[in-house]
């Protein structure tokens, strides 16, 4: 091997050992973001997981109520339509 090919390898094998340190900090880049997304959906505080199911009572919450309401809503309507019909039958009557 001639000078030049030795210098044209050390140019290509530091050249190589640049691109592997920048992949080793891509790399760790990649870990800790990847450790922040996982830390954010599976917090058992304050994670993804925790807010669904906190959103979920709330709306079973909201589901119960709605039924009591529309059970309440049928008793007054109910409760309006006979005292009506029994008014109407009244000045029928009379």
């Amino acid at each position: 091997m001639n000078p030049e090919d030795l210098n044209e390898l050390r140019i290509t094998l530091v050249e190589i050992n640049s691109d592997l340190k920048a992949m080793v900090q891509k790399q760790e880049d990649l870990h800790n973001d990847i450790k922040d997304v996982k830390s954010a959906i599976y917090n058992p505080n304050s994670g993804l997981y925790t807010r669904i199911r906190d959103l979920d009572e709330r709306i079973k919450d909201l589901e119960g109520w709605q039924s009591n309401v529309t059970k309440i809503l049928w008793t007054i309507a109910t409760t309006v339509t006979g005292l009506v019909a029994a008014t109407i039958y009244k000045l029928i009557m009379e």
